[in-house]
């Protein structure tokens, strides 16, 4: 069940100065839902099965409808889904006096020693250090800073654990903070790194549709479902040379579920990226897709 407000509800005291600054009212969203979807999801420890109704915040009309009639098709066949990598990053950028001392520094900090993690993990007791690169451009690094953070989306989290650990670098390197963020994280804006690499959670799902389905629900068939993904999602998206636009539109989706579920709505922009597939196999149609930057929070 989804928890509904009333018009006038809305309690400013617990807002202001904290999710709102110079607050002066609120904006109303039309709330709408799409399902129910059967949902096997795996994980590490094995598998489960849930069922889940969709909360979608929109102005666009038929955007829900057109979602609803997709989870009806789904419903016909079986729906797998998996995350297969949680990692937030963080970039900060710092400056040394030569290309010599940033060479030396990048051997260093790659090579994860055990005052990288501890510092790091400062941040937060839910901060868990995964991953740590350095791009040298001239006397200048980029460190690429990837954690786990737990069930929150982790940006607030990971930028203080990025801190913690630039304030530990200082005392015994000669360098010079820029900033704790260098655009290589890559935040809110359109990547190939994180299209690559991922951001935040990464998700793919298949579903195999019966021919059935595809001809009740759907009103095509699965050969030209395939073939139209070919050349609009593949082609079409190669010509106008996107980053991670291999889809019909997953923006319109993220964006809806985002603005429902209190995510911030910024980090549509890589959270859109997704590659659809579609094949032709025997009794139906195989679909999956995969979003590798959902950057997204339960709790925070």
């Amino acid at each position: 069940s989804l928890p509904l407000s009333s018009p006038h509800s809305l309690n400013y005291a617990s807002i202001t100065g904290r999710n709102c600054d110079n607050c002066i009212g609120y904006i109303p969203l039309p709330l709408g839902h799409a399902g129910p979807l059967p949902l096997t999801i795996l994980t590490a420890n094995g598998k489960s099965d849930k069922i889940f109704n969709v909360p979608l915040a929109t102005t666009e009309g038929g955007l829900i409808a057109s979602i609803s009639r997709g989870l009806k098709a789904m419903r016909g066949g079986k729906t797998t889904a998996a995350v297969t990598q949680d990692v937030m990053t963080r970039s900060p950028v710092i400056e040394f006096e030569s290309l010599e001392l940033a060479v030396k520094f990048k051997g260093y900090v790659e090579e994860y020693p055990e005052d990288v993690r501890r510092e790091f993990e400062r941040g937060s007791r839910y901060l868990k250090l995964k991953e740590v690169e350095c791009k040298v451009v001239g006397r200048t690094c980029y460190l690429r800073l990837g954690g786990e953070t737990g069930e929150a989306m982790g940006m607030n989290m990971i930028s203080k654990g990025s801190e913690s650990l630039l304030k530990h670098l200082q005392k015994t390197w000669p360098l010079k903070i820029l900033s704790v963020s260098g655009n290589y994280c890559c935040d809110k804006k359109p990547s190939a790194l994180n299209f690559l690499k991922g951001r935040g959670k990464s998700v793919t799902l298949e579903c195999t549709l019966p021919t059935s389905t595809v001809l009740n629900v759907l009103k095509t068939t699965p050969e030209k479902m395939c073939k139209l993904n070919y050349y609009k999602n593949s082609i079409g998206s190669s010509l106008a040379c996107t980053l991670g636009g291999n889809n019909a539109q997953a923006a319109n989706c993220v964006a809806a579920i985002y603005l429902a579920t209190g995510q911030d709505p910024a980090h549509v922009v890589e959270g859109s990226q997704c590659v659809t597939v579609m094949e032709v196999v025997e009794g139906g149609l195989y679909v999956s897709v995969a979003l590798p930057s959902l950057c997204v929070g339960t709790v925070g």
